[in-house]
């Protein structure tokens, strides 16, 4: 069963890591290699791989299929369905998954699915989940930005079956058809509306909403990073942990019970009815966390458990976390593009690993300690190849969170949720009762942090280093001799020396970084980084500083900004600001736009400039004292060079701004490489500009699909007169430009890193 397991997961694992799909015929030509297995016992148990690997063909085919075509994308659409869940609404906008049903435009017939959904300056009533509505879209294929070391959210789309994406827009045909039928989406909604009301503004209200109803889009940043640096994120999701805590706390509580009936027990033997009780505990707390992914795979697991127990058989607890992990990719074929999906199998395999073998196994707080120990060993590489980042205070920290969190937390707010129908009062006071509680634990752990030495950000390891790594932990855990343990540190080694490929001096690196609508650009030379704007902040969540800038940044090994500037106010280019200058120290701060909106920012004047490594900074504009009416034409013009070549960073400046910069003699020095002023409006990058410039290489930062046509055709159509070969990160992702002696090269990050499940580019 183990081998079985295994190698099934091998196979899909290997699936999700191709390039482009293969066609579904080689999952059938599979199946054709059953017979022979199954007549050789020795070959028999991967009998299991070829009936897995065509399910998980099929079913990434059907997705990929579903999607919403280009020629629906961008006009307004009216949409029949259901709203699946309760939005969320944040700042002015609200945001919803929405189950839409087939339909027609002209002569076009597309099947309809999961959509995710934005209602900007949506009503005050919102839907609820449930309610079936029509409503008026405009979508797109399912996008997101792709640059590396960030949040691959195209990924994420298509792991939970969305076909694509869009926003609600005003006028006719957006109106509510009927309410949500009893059920548990409207049962869900409720039990939501009742826990907001018992912890209205607590500081723990987002993690209580999460704990309970696997809702965490109120867990705010700060939160989100405390539990990053202590190795506790885990716990803020309704995972294998919650489900086992409640499935568990049951079996035990119901099999005491029922072994003080004999009556029961003749009826039904209490191991049996234990379990019962355990399972139905598991799905009714997966329920209420909306069947998530990780809660159906949880919820799985407890069920092959209790039906080991059910059945009376003695199961090995190797060969049940076999049938487990068989069970969820019989389910789940895609699960291994989840990073929590290897997170959960990852601890409970680690911890079994640990305990096997032991002549005296440790006891009490010894033994606590040995599994938060083994999950942090056994889980370092894997960590460190999902989120390039370790936290040496994980052991320690989980060691005092875990128990509080599932003897205390979750129990009261359980109890909170089964009192709530029948004793409100009681119910809210055991639901604010535990947000108390993890507002106690979250100041412990910030105290903790704070004390704890600093985690090391890298970057990615490769997938060797990280089996070999899985090697090593593997004999660390293991009971195996010790004289072995030198081997499995040399093993561990290459995870942490993965080496950052900084610039020879003289050379530098360019990252036009995918922002969506905005720019953000990070230069390097051989020992120092300069950022150039930080993207646009839509939102709380939709901040491209932290999402975009800072994980490419620590994703390259950087820890320190010695030049950031921020050409002008325009929120696309400064939103991002605020989370890089949070987040990391900055030795200098720029910016074109005086006034204090950016506390301690100095003007970029013309003339100033600085050299590294031999790089050469300079500022062509703004002049000094220039009287400059738009904040577009005051932003800071840089200019990069280097010996193999140079980049010119504009920012937003347009026509007048290009006029000042050129002078009475037309004249600007050729730069091999320029992003295109303004996004590429027809505002800039005249005539004048694009020939006096005479790039070869021109890069467009825009949104795929952005409601102003950048680059607008006329500007495209100039820099390709003038020879210049065109880059947008709406179709390549991040852009990289490698200046060395020999002279240029660029690259896009879409060509060079996507997976079957990302958008190509055009």
């Amino acid at each position: 069963m183990v081998t079985a397991a295994v190698a099934s997961l091998s196979a899909l694992t290997l699936l999700c890591l191709f390039r482009d799909l293969p066609p579904p015929g080689w999952g059938v030509v599979g199946l054709l290699l059953l017979p022979p297995l199954l007549r050789l016992p020795r070959l028999a148990p991967l009998a299991a791989v070829p009936p897995l690997l065509f399910l998980g063909l099929l079913v990434a085919d059907q997705r990929i299929q579903a999607r919403l075509p280009e020629s629906l994308a961008g006009v307004d659409l009216i949409v029949t369905g259901v709203v699946e869940e309760t939005p969320l609404r944040e700042e002015r906008v609200a945001r919803f998954s929405f189950r839409s049903e087939a339909m027609n435009r002209e002569g076009i017939t597309w099947p309809g699915g999961r959509l995710r959904l934005a209602w900007y300056r949506a009503p005050d009533l919102l839907p609820a989940a449930g309610e079936r509505w029509r409503l008026r879209v405009r979508l797109k294929p399912p996008t997101g930005t792709l640059n590396p070391g960030g949040f691959d959210y195209e990924r994420w789309l298509f792991r939970h079956g969305f076909v694509a994406t869009g926003y609600v827009r005003e006028g006719e045909g957006t109106r509510r058809m009927a309410s949500a039928p009893p059920g548990w989406r409207r049962w869900r909604a409720g039990v939501l509306a009742s826990v907001r009301r018992a912890v209205g503004d607590h500081p723990a209200a987002g993690v209580v909403e999460a704990l309970t109803l696997g809702e965490r889009g109120r867990i705010t940043a700060a939160q989100w990073e405390l539990f990053a640096v202590t190795g506790t994120t885990h716990l803020v999701a309704i995972s294998g942990l919650h489900v086992g805590l409640v499935s568990g706390l049951l079996f035990l509580v119901t099999g005491r019970l029922w072994r003080t009936s004999a009556r029961l027990c003749l009826w039904c033997p209490a191991p049996r009815a234990a379990a019962v009780a355990a399972v139905a505990g598991a799905l009714a707390y997966a329920a209420l966390a909306g069947f998530t992914i990780p809660t159906r795979r949880a919820a799985l697991m407890v069920v092959v458990a209790m039906a080991a127990i059910a059945t009376g058989r003695v199961v090995s607890p190797p060969s049940l976390f076999a049938v487990a992990l068989l069970a969820v990719l019989a389910t789940e074929p895609l699960a291994p593009l989840d990073p929590g999906f290897w997170l959960s199998f990852g601890a409970v395999a680690a911890i079994l690993w640990a305990l096997r073998g032991r002549l005296r196994p440790a006891r009490g707080w010894r033994a606590a300690l040995r599994v938060q120990l083994a999950v942090a060993v056994g889980l370092l590489p894997l960590t460190l190849w999902f989120f390039q980042r370790g936290a040496p205070i994980s052991p320690l920290a989980n060691l005092l969170a875990v128990p509080v969190v599932g003897l205390l937390v979750v129990p009261l707010l359980l109890s909170g949720l089964l009192t709530m129908a029948f004793l409100p009062a009681i119910a809210g006071t055991l639901i604010l009762g535990g947000a108390e509680v993890m507002a106690i634990l979250m100041r412990l752990l910030g105290w903790l942090g704070e004390r704890a030495p600093e985690g090391w950000l890298q970057l990615q390891p490769s997938l060797w280093a990280v089996l070999a790594a899985l090697s090593g932990s593997a004999i660390l855990l293991g009971p195996m001799v010790r004289s072995l343990w030198p081997a499995a540190l040399v093993l561990t080694l290459p995870l942490f020396l993965a080496g950052h490929d900084r610039p020879v001096a003289g050379t530098f690196r360019a990252a036009v970084l995918d922002v969506g609508q905005g720019l953000a650009v990070g230069v390097e030379t051989a020992r120092h980084l300069l950022v150039y704007d930080a993207g646009p902040r839509l939102s709380p969540r939709l901040d491209a500083g932290r999402n975009v800038v800072l994980p490419y940044l620590r994703w390259r090994g950087w820890r320190r900004v010695d030049t950031l500037v921020v050409s002008h106010e325009d929120n696309d280019h400064s939103g991002g600001a605020a989370a890089l200058l949070d987040a990391m120290e900055v030795g200098r701060l720029l910016t074109g736009t005086p006034g204090d909106w950016l506390p301690g920012g100095m003007v970029c004047e013309k003339g100033d400039g600085w050299e590294w490594e031999g790089v050469r900074f300079q500022f062509l504009h703004p002049p000094p004292r220039a009287t400059l009416s738009s904040a577009n034409d005051r932003s800071c013009v840089l200019r990069v060079t280097a010996s193999g070549g140079s980049l010119l960073l504009p920012g937003d400046i347009q026509g007048r701004g290009e006029r000042m910069l050129l002078g009475e003699g037309g004249h600007l020095p050729r730069t091999e490489v320029v992003v295109s002023p303004h996004h590429g409006s027809a505002t800039s990058s005249s005539p004048a500009w694009v020939g006096a410039l005479r790039p070869g290489y021109v890069i467009h930062s825009t949104g795929y699909r952005n409601r102003w046509h950048f680059p607008r055709p006329e500007v495209s159509r100039r820099y390709r007169e003038a020879g210049a070969q065109s880059w947008n990160t709406a179709d390549q992702g991040m852009v990289l430009v490698e200046v060395k002696e020999a002279g240029v090269e660029v690259s896009g990050w879409r060509s060079r890193a996507a997976r079957f499940w990302n958008r190509r580019p055009r």
